[in-house]
């Protein structure tokens, strides 16, 4: 584990797996000004070291899961799904999902494109940052 301090005073502490991976953030102290609304955020990879998971909590702990982000993979390890849940942990078969298609191109037969990406109408809410977090505006 490695504890640092953030330019706002917070102190996170970094959890790694045994490839140097990271799999916790964890926020024991909180700067000045900081919504404490999200204290931890857990990274899972598939046996292809892929993003499996980013999950969100309310608590160091790791108790109550506030949002997740979850990604299925093609044999080719190109992202097929992704679902997003910004209220408590994913469900596939509730959550909301992006669906990505792709194809080989004919000239490259070894590369392959982005055909379409399909985004489900859902209701507005503020999504999962690359990173796992969600933006929040500070009081």
């Amino acid at each position: 584990m490695i504890t640092r301090t953030d330019e706002n005073g917070t102190i996170h502490s970094y959890l790694y797996d045994a490839l140097g991976r990271v799999t916790g953030d964890i926020v024991s102290t909180l700067g000045t000004g900081i919504d404490g609304a999200l204290r931890r955020v857990g990274t899972t990879y598939n046996t292809q070291g892929q993003i499996d998971r980013i999950t969100n909590y309310s608590d160091v702990a790791a108790i109550t899961v506030t949002s997740e982000l979850a990604r299925q993979y093609n044999g080719l390890m190109q992202t097929t799904r992704e679902y997003q849940s910004v209220a408590g942990a994913v469900n596939t078969a509730t959550t909301p999902a992006v669906d990505y298609a792709f194809s080989e191109m004919a000239a490259e037969p070894t590369t392959v494109a982005l055909l379409r990406s399909l985004i489900p109408a859902v209701e507005s809410s503020p999504p999962i940052t690359p990173l796992g977090l969600m933006p929040r505006s500070v009081a």
